[in-house]
């Protein structure tokens, strides 16, 4: 199965495109059982995430699987782990995966990916299954298009470049026919999968007409024979040994285009794409990224894993709605203070210490920064929108600018220097609190969180608990490595780990 639009839009992360991304956040309710079962569980998560960027994949399955034998309740661990089998193609058993941590956690962010997943790969199965029984017959695709509001009988009143994509039905398109050399020996078994046509040539006319085709996985090297596809407004070639994408320069119809994982350097091919709405990029060698600047209709975007810094090229591309720029070398994210439609932001593991260019995208709804060198976090104050923020693994002291976000389900503070948390006390509709690994004494401020199922206060100085006794919709709650002595205030809470 391949990964489709909504991957993009959060299992990028997922995406796979999500798909070889990591835990949302390392330090975040860490079930443990006691002693130094929480910091063992974080080295887990990180030596996962360490395997995942050498794109060993194995290893980082068995990572994660410790810290799920940790911490059966760790929603980082299953994400993650649904994340490793995306990005090798097992669908079925990231599904799984994402079914048992939602069995096992409740949470809302891996019901949401799941999904997401679910649903993507239900719409590949049903365009596998419509090629292969349509066996390059014109009358899918043409239907397709036409429901897509595509007029077939004046394919010449409007170009891809003037405005939407066209489809042209191969009685139209007034072409010579030909064979197909297909010059790779994997995507030509790929096509004849797609095709039905198991034996004897492959003509262009027997392919003209498709307009979606899924060739990751497939350890496909040259690409060159898709050039003449100019119908195809969807195309999927993560996970291959791809280099060279100058065949896709003429395919201006594409309006979702996956190329993650794969040894590409130069996409200058893609600057005329200018339908393209989703593109993922994620993890291959390319250090120039200034041909994405013309491509203004995008709405989804992954780079993560591209080793950028510079980011000026993005600064126009204002109808982006999801962008993913996870581990990078990003220190300067003044490019993104105008795209101001954005709602899901990853900014994680960079080197990012100045936000301020963050303050005017109000319409953001998930914000990402853990692992930076963020002290100042003033510029978040007006982000009201927000229901989950990740702030894990940063410099931060003064948490005041948080007491306005009154929409925050899920708010994530790890590995922090925090002390006072006071601002936290209006934020009634969290779910899921991370507040581990800081310099904690007081929590006074939690007492009316009463919405809270997940709470994580390990790793600080907290001797009295009396304020958590009136959370009783706590399912999951982690003090240890503190100095607290009496637990009878949070009796009640049935997952509790001290």
């Amino acid at each position: 199965m391949e990964q489709k639009k909504g991957i993009n839009k959060k299992l990028i992360a997922i995406i796979a495109c999500i798909a070889a991304v990591v835990c949302i956040a390392i330090a975040v309710v860490v079930n443990v059982t006691g002693g130094n079962s929480g910091k063992k569980l974080t080295e887990q998560l990180e030596l996962a995430e360490h395997y995942m960027d050498e794109l060993k994949y194995e290893k980082a399955i068995a990572a994660y699987e410790k810290a799920i034998e940790i911490d059966p309740k760790c929603k980082e661990a299953y994400l993650g782990l649904a994340e490793v089998y995306i990005a090798m193609g097992d669908y079925e058993e990231a599904v799984k995966v994402l079914e048992e941590g939602y069995e096992a956690t409740d949470s809302k962010t891996i019901r949401k990916k799941l999904e997401e997943l679910k649903e993507s790969e239900g719409k590949e199965e049903n365009n596998q299954g419509a090629a292969e029984s349509g066996e390059g017959e014109p009358e899918q695709p043409g239907a397709e298009a036409s429901a897509n509001g595509e007029d077939e009988q004046q394919p010449d009143t409007e170009t891809p470049e003037q405005g939407k994509p066209v489809f042209v039905p191969w009685k139209e398109a007034g072409l010579e026919d030909y064979v197909i050399d297909w010059q790779d020996e994997n995507l030509e078994a790929a096509m004849r999968e797609v095709t039905g046509i198991r034996a004897g040539d492959i003509m262009l006319s027997d392919v003209w007409e498709i307009t979606e085709l899924s060739l990751s996985w497939r350890e496909i090297s040259n690409i060159s024979a898709l050039s003449g596809l100019t119908n195809l407004t969807e195309l999927w070639l993560g996970s291959n040994n791809i280099s060279d994408i100058s065949a896709l320069s003429g395919l201006t119809n594409l309006t979702f285009l996956n190329l993650q994982i794969n040894k590409i350097s130069d996409i200058s091919a893609l600057s005329g794409l200018t339908n393209l709405t989703d593109l993922d990029l994620q993890q291959n060698n390319i250090s120039d990224f200034s041909a994405l600047s013309g491509l203004t209709n995008l709405t989804d975007l992954v780079l993560s894993f591209s080793n950028i810094s510079d980011i000026s090229a993005l600064s126009g591309l204002t109808n982006l709605t999801n962008l993913n720029l996870q581990n990078n070398n990003i220190s300067d994210i003044s490019a993104l203070s105008g795209l101001t439609n954005l709602t899901y932001l990853v900014l994680q593991e960079n080197k990012i210490s100045d936000i301020s260019a963050l303050s005017g995208l109000t319409n953001l709804t998930d914000l990402n920064l853990y692992v930076n060198n963020i002290s100042d976090i003033g510029a978040l104050s007006g982000l009201t929108n927000l229901t989950e923020l990740t702030l894990s693994q940063n410099n931060i002291s003064d948490i005041s600018a948080l007491s306005g976000l009154t929409n925050l389900t899920s708010l994530w503070l790890n590995y922090n220097n925090i002390s006072d948390i006071s601002a936290l006390s209006g934020l009634t509709n969290l779910t899921e609190l991370g507040l581990g690994d800081n310099n904690i004494s007081n929590i006074s401020a939690l007492s009316g969180l009463t919405n809270l199922t997940g709470l994580s206060l390990g790793y600080n100085n907290i001797s009295d608990i009396s304020a958590l006794s009136g959370l009783t919709n706590l399912t999951y709650l982690y003090l240890g490595n503190n100095n607290i002595s009496d637990y009878s205030p949070v009796s009640f809470v049935p997952n509790l780990y001290y």
